[in-house]
């Protein structure tokens, strides 16, 4: 049977054993994505270099099969009520982030130890095809761009399960706890950096996760996270240096605290706090004439396992 590409979905839920699929379901574990892609494999191919009597490629084996994925999650909140875990902050913990607190009037989700990220099973679906991962660790990106939808973007990588491929019938997928996303604006959006308010053309953050696939003979074959180093980029336009002046923060070294509010209805907010941040070299790029300022930035922890928090309200 023919299979459409433009028919396609994930679902995605945590392991209660590493590796071990977790059976995710269309009614608890779907989530809408943006820019679905779960096409290719990859791993470590060894060629046998065998002697003989002719010319030629040598057969091979492979060490490690793996699935590599990646897809969008647009910023938004519940939808439901300032303290409904929204749906996305289940599949952040494969970046290495808690399952969300859920206090009086918001929820709030914080960095974990890396090596202490849960893994999680991916059934990417397209069409009836399954191309399932088993035991996905991830790295995760934010991007707030003007007039544009604020996305999350992760890029987990798995391991086949046997058969690496299969067909399955799912039916639909139910969405929950996902609102419709409001574009980044002045209407919608609040940044704050360093105790200014700068006219923001966009603010990247990249978590920065360490994985590496794991191999030893014993324990099974694992996506292993070993650290994270957080960097972002903010570019925006240059300011009168009697406002501010961020080129004394590049030469004091002295960090300032980044804070990001989009939305402005109750279960549709999403908060972004980074409490140190300690600014590299600066850039002027211009746009349109005008003259822009590129801040690339490294965050860094407070108390430790606090240098990027997610709140949603």
């Amino acid at each position: 049977m023919t299979k459409s590409a433009a028919k396609k979905f994930v679902l995605g839920k945590i392991e209660t054993t590493e590796g071990v699929d977790a059976t995710p379901t269309v009614g608890a574990n779907g989530i809408l994505t943006v820019g679905l892609d779960a096409s290719g494999l990859e791993g470590e191919q060894k060629v046998r270099e065998l002697d003989g009597q002719f010319a030629g490629s040598r057969p091979s084996v492979f060490k490690q099969i793996r699935k590599p994925v990646s897809f969008g999650i647009e910023i938004a909140g519940s939808g439901v009520s300032a303290i409904t875990v929204p749906a996305w902050m289940a599949w952040l913990r494969m970046c290495g982030f808690d399952a969300g607190v859920v206090g009086g009037t918001s929820v709030v989700q914080s960095p974990i130890n890396p090596w202490a990220a849960p893994s999680m099973t991916l059934w990417p679906m397209y069409d009836n095809l399954k191309v399932a991962a088993l035991g996905c660790r991830s790295n995760l990106q934010l991007t707030f761009e003007d007039d544009d939808v604020p996305m999350f973007s992760l890029s987990p990588t798995g391991f086949v399960p046997a058969g690496i491929v299969s067909e399955a019938v799912l039916g639909a997928v139910t969405i929950a706890n996902q609102a419709d996303p409001v574009l980044v604006s002045t209407a919608n959006t609040t940044f704050s950096f360093d105790g200014y308010s700068p006219a923001v053309r966009r603010l990247t953050i990249d978590l920065g996760m360490k994985l590496s696939p794991r191999s030893l003979t014993g324990p099974a074959d694992r996506m292993a996270a070993s650290n994270r180093e957080p960097t972002g980029n903010l570019l925006v336009e240059f300011p009168d240096l009697t406002t501010k002046n961020y080129y004394t923060k590049l030469l004091s070294r002295a960090t300032g605290v980044l804070q990001v509010v989009h939305g402005t209805v109750a279960g549709n907010i999403v908060q972004v706090d980074a409490p140190k941040c300690e600014i590299g070299l600066l850039t002027t790029p211009t746009e349109d004439d005008f003259l822009m300022l590129n801040i690339p930035f490294r965050l860094l922890p407070n108390a430790g396992n606090d240098e990027l928090i997610i709140t949603s309200k």
